[in-house]
């Protein structure tokens, strides 16, 4: 400079004087230790828009000096306040203020420059060519503290801008710094040395101007660059998130951490600041016309979850931009989320109900109070309401601006948009556009995320923020076509980058420059690049490490300019791609021949994707499906076409469009009721069948107990009504979303399969009023004394419910209405004692009837189902054992308890403890299934290592044939040696063949089982619940096998669940638990992590229960210990052990609650060899999945396995399936078709055909294979024998192929 400044100012003033000058075109004012200054000033007649102070000009310089990068904001603020305000405010002499810097710049200098010179001689070089500029302050600083006024020949034009020319001054200075910056870095010859500059230009200011300038050539402003790993600090982020001039306290911890964030996975996050100057200048003239700002409203597109924060990280981060911190507008949801919610709240985030669909009076109300006073605020509003999972803009919703309009003031909108070269959730938005089910924002998720994020494992390349023309918002605005030109605005500011292109190539198998070209025919925007962009490291994004989905998603942030050429041939699907155009039909010759090659490509993607849904639809129809769900459609839409799925839901839409969808029957969300609630029928009152009126029908369970969905702002739940269980009344809010994500099919909450109806028809009884007196005459009534009595009935109710079980095909027999199509006993007897029940059979012996008998109706096996009138047109009689439900006598010396049999297992357990003892037999179907069904079906409870299968607990029974009472050992088991009270039993004989051995297991078809003398034990002194977790399956199979071999010190209860049966048991916790035990689940998962190798996705767990002595508890719980300590398992606790059993009896209703959604599942169980376990098990699950989709069906099915029951050669093994039988046909048959499938896959590999469950009539076609022909033979024989009539002609198991012969 050589110490001469030469400015082209106007006219310098400051306000604290008065000086006019002799006239002329340069004035120049002397100093007597510095050279003249020059100056070409205006004259003193200009305008006043032509004037600026000293403090436009140093308030443009020194924020240009910090947006760049020069120096930290923080500096910029400090000496903007020393210079516009201390420095004029203390009024201080030349001489004075000579003194001040001479103490304060110049001594301070010098002695740093004679250190250097000593100590680092080139550094000293450098510093020294400052030496000239220190004295600026000196020149300048007259026009700091006074004001001047000039006569000159120079008058300025009325439109020349003071202010505007000193920012001209100032960005024309940071052009000279970074030109020289520039030629220093161009003279380091190989050294790579980054730019240290954060604003760009995609063209010269030359070039700009330049009229030679082509027209395709788009001209990009000025970007700068407020984040990521290409954006140069100033200072710590720390001290940069303190030190910012707006924000409070969680606007700063959230700007610190997205700075972290942003460094981290983007390149640079950049503004083009010049977009949001007409905001400013239109905010500036409302507020000279009117006297007060104007309220704005921020409008961004919404692609990703940073859109939430973003624009107030770029006004917290960029102040010069002049907006406000907004208010941001959220869905409510958002503010239930732990910790973020509460920090949203505090960044300035409001929450509103979406989807309501009339105006929410707290949104007015909280609107009104934001401008409270006549305060201007920024308000933050997305208007497509929800993230566009695809790019696409999405149809904006009108009920936030016409709320905020009716609250009067003005407003201005201002159109913004985001651009993502990659979008943060890429991929879970291409799982969710390819049909998967949505899901929500959590805690847990957010720290997975953040975990990939520190890792290394997130890029998504660089963001842009561009702002439209903001627009006047009167409140008369047609809002919805207002909302579609913001979305139009929007759509212009949309930039193209390389990464874009090249994955539109990829898909369209287009060069690259051909839609490069194409894109800038249309006018397209594309990334700004930064000059010398060739010196900077940026990732490389590959587009091949993207799905088709990805890539289509990619493709389409920029498709919506080719949707004009599309209007013509294909209107939906250019709808589809921007539905706010509003554009005549344009044809695409208009354009270079690279537009037309994009066009086609398209058009042929469209054509495929039109094309494929019409054949998946044939081949749907060939398989049974009339009218398949979209859902359905899309998931086999890959066996017609290669097209992606996101393009098939678009194509099913706009083949439906206009078109009813089929739906099943329309109804509000209600539990599963019991059939016939009120009135009698027939003879006696529902009460006789259903356990006092206790008991549900058309459903498992009891009635004040069943599983119902609740919605709450859009949240689906599920809730256990009654007080039974302990998860009776706590809400499951992950429960829904589990099996949505799991079988990719999503619950309608409105569209319900039917409840059984009031009005179910089945054949009438075919049994006379003879016969019905003779039945009546057993108990000593009269036809017409017996309508108020509890003995005999031929009720509808009473039938249906004793020809049915608690399988899949009898629930939906009843609740689909097909019931007419079965036969059912024709009447139902309720005897009391063991003489009626002798008297019962003698009566059906002579009578020539069939008698089957009944005691829980809890059989998965068809056991209770009437053989058809072909098989055997004999009168049915079911003889329901549950009156016989009284314990006879108990002899706790010998250990041992004479019952009756038709005492459920829920009052045996409640009587024996009441006597402080236990039988120790507890199958899941406790509170319903009786001793007798028990000894029938050969069951086996969930204590069994303990107290053994009911093999091992009966010692005698009695039984009425068709010839007469069974019994074996005592003829009264009451009366041994004289004494009436001092029954007991034999532990072992050896007399021949065993009653006990021929009747359990013979489900019914050998005699009636009248009562049974059981083992007891004393009620443990100690019981206890533990839970351990596992890395895999694997794993805790061995661990299994390990505890097999303890034998008899193994604990009473010891059950592994694999990994789907595991999380299922998670999403049925309640929501409720309070912030300890939250914390401490959240401990102990991320413990299993870190420390044992356990996923989410492979983690098993295991439930334990101790019982006996307090000695005999704590040895095998150390022993447990060590074993799960070897096998690199974690103790999980009591809680966990205890809510696993606790849900046993629960989860059962969760069927019943399932077919309402059209969810149908079902249970089936095996016993297999341990060298066998894991194979057949897997293999198991490969043939049920293989099974549902070679019949096509909906979904995915859900396939859960347990081991349960544990022995020395093997295990008990618990399959779960459950499928969607949502629009299909005979869905009942197909299920039963798949359990067949898999119980043949499993006997195929090793499995036993049943192992407590029994065969019935649903598994008797296997045992063929189970029983050889001649042993067949015996045991048809044997039934001859002991009922020579077939009496008893229920045909299950074994005896299915039993004949009917006529008593003569």
């Amino acid at each position: 400079f050589d110490n001469r400044i030469a400015t082209s100012a106007g006219c310098i003033s400051n306000g604290c004087g008065k000086n006019v000058n002799e006239p002329s075109g340069c004035s120049s004012f002397l100093g007597s230790e510095y050279h003249a200054i020059y100056n070409a000033v205006w004259d003193w007649t200009s305008p006043d828009c032509s004037m600026f102070t000293w403090c436009d000009y140093t308030d443009s310089s020194i924020q240009m000096g910090s947006l760049c990068g020069h120096y930290s904001r923080f500096t910029a603020c400090v000496t903007h306040f020393c210079i516009s305000h201390l420095l004029p405010s203390l009024n201080l002499s030349l001489e004075a203020f000579t003194f001040v810097h001479k103490i304060t710049v110049k001594v301070p200098f010098a002695l740093l420059l004679r250190t250097l010179e000593v100590i680092m001689p080139r550094r000293a070089k450098s510093l020294k060519s400052l030496a000239p500029f220190l004295d600026l302050p000196l020149l300048f600083y007259h026009f700091n503290n006074s004001e001047f006024y000039f006569k000159s020949d120079l008058v300025a034009p009325s439109t020349f801008d003071g202010k505007r020319y000193a920012v001209c001054c100032s960005a024309a200075a940071e052009w000279f710094v970074n030109t020289i910056e520039l030629m220093k870095i161009k003279s380091r010859k190989g050294d790579r040395v980054k730019l240290h500059q954060n604003i760009t230009y995609l063209k010269q200011s030359t070039q700009i101007l330049s009229s030679s300038s082509s027209q395709s050539e788009h001209v990009i402003a000025p970007s700068v660059i407020f984040a990521g790993r290409d954006h140069i600090p100033m200072s710590s982020d720390l001290w940069w998130a303190m030190t910012q001039p707006m924000g409070n306290i969680f606007v700063r911890i959230l700007g610190y951490i997205l700075i972290k964030i942003f460094r981290l996975v983007a390149v640079e996050v950049s503004v083009d600041v010049s977009s949001f100057a007409a905001l400013t200048k239109m905010m500036y003239e409302e507020e000279h016309k009117f006297s007060s700002k104007p309220h704005v409203i921020l409008l961004p597109t919404h692609r990703s979850i940073f859109d939430f924060l973003l624009l107030s990280f770029l006004s917290f981060s960029l102040p010069e931009l002049g907006i406000a911190i907004p208010h941001i507008c959220a869905d409510e949801g958002f503010s239930r989320i732990p910790v973020l919610g509460y920090m949203a709240r505090g960044a300035h985030a409001f929450f509103v109900k979406r989807g309501r669909g009339k105006s929410d009076p707290e949104l007015r109300d909280h609107l009104v109070g934001l401008k409270k006073n006549g305060r201007p605020c920024c308000i933050e509003v997305f208007l497509e309401g929800t993230r566009s999972r695809d790019r696409r803009f999405l149809p904006a919703k009108t009920g936030f601006i016409r709320c905020l309009l009716s609250t009067g003031g003005r407003h201005i909108a201002l159109p913004i948009t985001i651009n993502y070269e990659r979008i943060p959730e890429q991929l879970t938005f291409a799982e969710e556009t390819d049909g998967g089910v949505r899901g929500s924002l959590t805690v847990s998720g957010l720290f997975c995320w953040l975990k990939r994020v520190i890792a290394g494992e997130v890029s998504i390349g660089r963001i842009h923020i561009a702002a439209s023309q903001p627009i006047h918002l009167p409140t008369d605005t047609n809002v919805p076509e207002m909302l579609k030109l913001v979305q139009r605005m929007e759509g212009k500011k949309v930039f193209v980058s390389d990464f874009h292109i090249s994955s539109a190539s990829h898909l369209l198998s287009i060069p690259p420059f051909q839609i490069r070209q194409s894109l800038e025919s249309l006018q397209c925007n594309f990334w700004p690049k930064r000059e010398f962009a060739d010196k900077l490291q940026e990732p490389c994004l590959d587009p091949l490490m993207q799905s088709e989905t990805e890539l289509w998603g990619t493709l389409l942030q920029f498709a919506h300019f080719f949707a004009p050429l599309l209007k013509k041939t294909h209107p939906k699907w250019s709808q589809w791609l921007f539905h706010a155009n509003d554009f005549s039909v344009v044809e695409y010759s208009d354009y270079s021949l690279n537009v037309a090659h994009v066009v086609s490509a398209l058009k042929q993607h469209f054509d495929t994707a039109e094309q494929g849904v019409i054949d998946t639809l044939h081949l749907l129809n060939s398989k049974g499906f009339p009218a398949p769900s979209p859902d359905h459609l899309v998931q086999y839409f890959s066996h017609t076409t290669c097209s992606p799925k996101m393009l098939a839901f678009a194509a099913i839409e706009m083949k439906n469009e206009g078109k009813k969808c089929h739906t099943a029957v329309k109804a509000s969300s209600r539990p599963v009721k019991a059939l016939f609630t009120t009135g009698n029928f027939g003879l006696t009152s529902p009460k006789t069948a259903l356990l006092n009126g206790q008991e549900s029908f058309g459903a498992w369970g009891y009635r004040d107990s069943s599983f119902i969905m609740n919605i709450n702002n859009n949240k689906k739940s599920v809730t256990m009504t009654g007080e039974r269980y302990n998860i009776s009344g706590l809400s499951m809010v992950n429960l829904i979303p589990f099996f949505e994500s799991e079988m990719k099919i999503k619950v309608d909450a409105k569209n319900i399969f039917p409840l059984v109806s009031n009005n179910l028809k089945i054949v009438d009884t075919d049994l006379t009023s003879r016969g019905l007196e003779k039945l009546l005459s057993v108990f000593g009534k009269s036809f017409l004394s017996s309508i108020s009595e509890d003995c005999v009935s031929t009720s509808s109710l009473d039938r249906l419910r004793h020809g049915t079980g608690q399988t899949q095909e009898d629930m939906m027999m009843l609740r689909n209405g097909s019931v007419h199509t079965m036969r059912f006993p024709d009447a139902v007897v309720w005897p009391s004692t063991e003489d009626e029940v002798a008297e019962i059979v003698k009566i059906a012996k002579k009578e020539d009837w069939c008698i089957i008998p009944f005691g829980g109706g809890t059989n998965v096996s068809h056991a209770t189902w009437c053989p058809s009138k072909d098989d055997d047109p004999r009168i049915i009689i079911s003889v329901d054992m549950k009156k016989m439900n009284k314990i006879l006598w108990v002899n706790e010396e010998d250990g041992v308890a004479h019952v009756e049999a038709g005492i459920t297992g829920i009052d045996l357990v409640a009587e024996m403890t009441r006597r402080g003892l236990t039988v120790g037999h507890e199958p899941d179907s406790l509170e319903f299934s009786t001793l007798g069904g028990w000894v029938a079906t050969k069951a086996s409870g969930m204590k069994r290592n303990k107290y053994g299968n009911i093999e091992d607990i009966v010692r005698e029974l009695r039984v009425v044939g068709s010839d007469g009472l069974l019994w074996q050992h005592h003829s009264d088991i009451s009366k041994i040696n004289g004494s009436a009270s001092a029954g007991s039993a034999f532990g072992r004989v050896s007399t021949g063949m065993d009653l006990c051995s021929l009747m359990i297991g013979s489900e019914g078809c050998l005699g009636i089982i009248t009562s049974v003398v059981v083992k007891i034990w004393p009620l443990p002194e100690c019981k206890v619940f533990d839970s351990a977790v596992f890395p895999s399956f694997g794993v805790g199979v061995a661990f299994m096998k390990d505890v097999a071999k303890m034998r008899c010190a193994k604990p009473a209860s010891v059950r592994l669940v694999d990994n789907e049966q595991f999380r299922l048991g998670q999403v049925m916790k309640h929501d409720s638990a309070g912030l300890v035990k939250k914390l401490e689940s959240k401990i102990m998962k991320y413990r299993g992590a870190l420390f044992f190798g356990m996923t989410a996705s492979s983690v098993v767990g295991v439930t334990l229960c101790y019982e006996g002595t307090r000695k005999e508890v704590n040895s095998q719980t150390e022993d447990i210990r060590i074993l799960c300590k070897k096998h690199g398992g974690l103790l999980a606790g009591p809680v966990a052990g205890r809510a696993g059993y606790d849900l046993t009896y629960a989860i059962a209703y969760l069927r019943d609650f399932a077919m309402t959604y059209h969810y149908l599942g079902e249970s089936f169980e095996t016993f297999v060899p341990w060298s066998q376990l894991e194979v057949m098990i897997e293999v198991t699950k490969q043939c049920i999945r293989d099974e549902h989709k070679k019949r096509l069906l909906p979904g995915l099915p859900f396939v859960s396995s347990r081991v349960t029951q544990l022995y020395d050669e093997g295990a008990c093994v618990y399959f779960y399936f459950c499928i969607s039988f949502k629009n299909v046909n005979n869905a009942s048959t197909i299920f039963s078709e798949i359990e067949h499938a898999a119980r043949d896959t499993i006997m195929e590999y090793g499995g036993s055909l049943s192992h407590h469950h029994g065969c019935g009539k649903s598994r008797a076609s296997f045992l063929d294979r189970v029983n050889s022909k001649p042993l067949r033979n015996v045991l048809n024989r044997v039934k001859d024998g002991i009922d020579p009539h077939n009496v008893f002609g229920a045909k299950n198991g074994a005896f299915s192929n039993s004949s009917t012969k006529n008593n003569s």
